[in-house]
């Protein structure tokens, strides 16, 4: 138990013990054990956000470490969602350096042999899309880096995280001990949501695939919990886990939220007279309690400072997580000059984690939302424009790549009232915009560059062939009729044969085999990006 400025005792959950879920571990054990025999399998857990997911998943850690594995993870969620590949990018790069951690140098020099003779010419790009790779054999940076030409990267090139799993599973030629797990929110997919019909192609293609289900606690497990929470005999809690198990129908996170509230309202709080904790039967039975998890976090949310709230606000608009040095950037503004000291706070108040990797994290993705539901609706474009807007003015001309999608995301948001600004300032996002896309083709990250290249044609002003000629026209991605329709629109406006070479080269090849040249080759992207570039 631990106890606050206030004297108040808090709540001591065990945080990494999983209640009722023996099942699930057995199930969960023996397909890991199989896969590190020198096998492939899936594994996909849905239930109701809060239902323990990632609390099960997180249960691997210890046995991977033992066996000499390496872990990788990532929560998507739905600030993220138009850079999915770009995380996919960022696990690979974490995985590098995992490698090298755990390696010895002769089978580091092994590794890199092996990786030299699959890839060949083009470890170049393989170098250029994960550049920790050379943290594994430092030397051979310079070789990777001294060969000029850059391939098309056909394998993530229009590809969904999905369909990235889905070849790394079914690759028959490919490494083994290879253990994929997914969880998703069983009650807000459909029966035809991507990541159903992934299991049903793994399983076409003969890949192992476990579907696990998880349900609220049973009544005996939430005791448990409850009791372990309070240090009282579970015959002395039942009562209470009863009227809490009514409350939440045995959700995990709910139950934390849950009781937390009631320490929080006085109902359940620590007597020292008495040496244990007590509660109000009646007053906590007849508590007038949504089954909404989301009410109960706003709740306690509306109770904390504004400052504190200001700052719950700020992440929330970044996602599941927001890095440290952002915050960082954000507090040179005057207007948000207390953030670091705020979110601090919010950590104490367990509604946020601090890594190891420097960066706060929502511990929970419905925390984060009860957070985003800080802002009211109609205000959260203008609250996402004001933060690009501020991050903007801090690091423009200096914003750095780790920074650069951060301040673009946020400054899109408002891109509809972008009317009213001066000519400069619509220029300026729209070369932002285009040094995003150039950064999304360089992870390949098709949707990513798609979306921001959008952007900056929205951005580009009437007549700017004459205005602006260094701001070149260009098309979104959509399709090879309105490729062609557009490069022929874009023929006359260029000023010498040497602009119009690439297009026209871009035009026959369309011509001669428009789905591979438009539809699964970044060639097109790539060019779109040189006419939008000579700044």
């Amino acid at each position: 138990m631990l106890c606050d400025n206030n004297e108040k005792i808090r709540l001591s959950f065990r945080e990494h013990h999983l209640y009722g879920r023996e099942n699930e571990v057995a199930v969960i054990t023996e397909a890991f054990c199989r896969v590190s025999n020198g096998k492939k399998e899936s594994l996909f857990i849905g239930g109701f956000s809060g239902s323990g997911k990632s609390r099960l998943v997180n249960g691997l850690t210890a046995r991977i470490d033992a066996v000499g594995g390496y872990l990788l993870t990532h929560k998507f969620d739905q600030m993220s969602q138009e850079r999915s590949i770009l995380d996919v990018v960022a696990m690979f790069n974490y995985l590098c350096l995992l490698i090298k951690e755990k390696s010895s140098q002769r089978d580091l020099i092994s590794l890199v042999d092996d990786l030299v003779q699959v890839f060949g010419s083009d470890w170049s790009t393989l170098a250029r899309l994960i550049p920790y790779i050379n943290a594994i054999v430092p030397q051979l940076e310079q070789s990777a880096d001294s060969r000029g030409e850059v391939g098309i990267r056909k394998n993530w090139c229009d590809k969904s995280v999905f369909t990235v799993v889905e070849s790394l599973l079914c690759d028959t030629i490919g490494p083994s001990c290879l253990f994929f797990v997914g969880t998703y929110r069983s009650n807000e997919v459909a029966d035809d949501d991507e990541i159903l019909c992934l299991t049903q192609r793994l399983k076409s293609f003969g890949v192992p695939t476990i579907m696990l289900s998880l349900e609220g606690l049973n009544p005996s497990d939430l005791n448990t919990m409850v009791s372990d929470a309070l240090c009282v005999f579970p015959r002395l809690t039942e009562p209470l886990s009863n009227i809490i198990y009514q409350k939440t129908k045995g959700n995990p996170f709910f139950v934390i939220a849950f009781m937390r509230l009631l320490v929080d309202s006085w109902l359940l709080e620590y007597s020292f007279n008495a040496r244990r904790w007590v509660w109000n039967h009646d007053d906590i039975h007849s508590m007038d309690i949504t089954s909404n998890v989301l009410h109960l976090l706003s709740s306690k949310m509306n109770g904390l400072s504004t400052c504190i709230q200001s700052a719950l606000k700020v992440a929330a608009c970044f996602g599941i997580k927001v890095k440290e040095s952002l915050v960082k950037t954000l507090s040179s503004n005057p207007e948000h000059s207390d953030i670091c000291d705020n979110l601090n706070q919010v950590v104490m108040e367990g509604l946020m984690i601090k890594g190891s990797s420097s960066e706060y994290q929502f511990v929970h993705d419905k925390i984060r939302e009860a957070a985003y539901g800080l802002i009211p609706e109609k205000d959260r474009a203008q609250y996402h424009y004001s933060l690009g807007m501020t991050l903007y003015s801090i690091t423009k001309g200096n914003v750095t790549n780790d920074m650069l999608f951060s301040v673009a995301d946020q400054i899109k948001h408002g891109i509809g009232n972008l009317a009213a600004e001066s000519p400069e300032l619509q220029l300026d996002f729209a070369k932002l915009f285009e040094l995003s896309s150039s950064k999304a083709v360089a992870c390949s990250d098709h949707l990513a560059l798609c979306t921001y290249l959008e952007h900056a044609l929205l951005l580009l002003l009437a007549g700017h062939w004459k205005s602006h000629y260094e701001i070149k026209s260009c098309y979104s991605y959509g399709g090879v009729e309105k490729a062609q329709c557009n490069l022929q629109e874009m023929m006359p406006q260029f000023h010498s044969i040497e602009e119009k070479l690439p297009a026209q080269a871009l035009l026959a090849k369309s011509e001669y085999n428009p789905v591979h040249c438009l539809e699964n080759d970044f060639s097109c992207c790539n060019f779109l990006i040189l006419v939008l570039s000579s700044y």
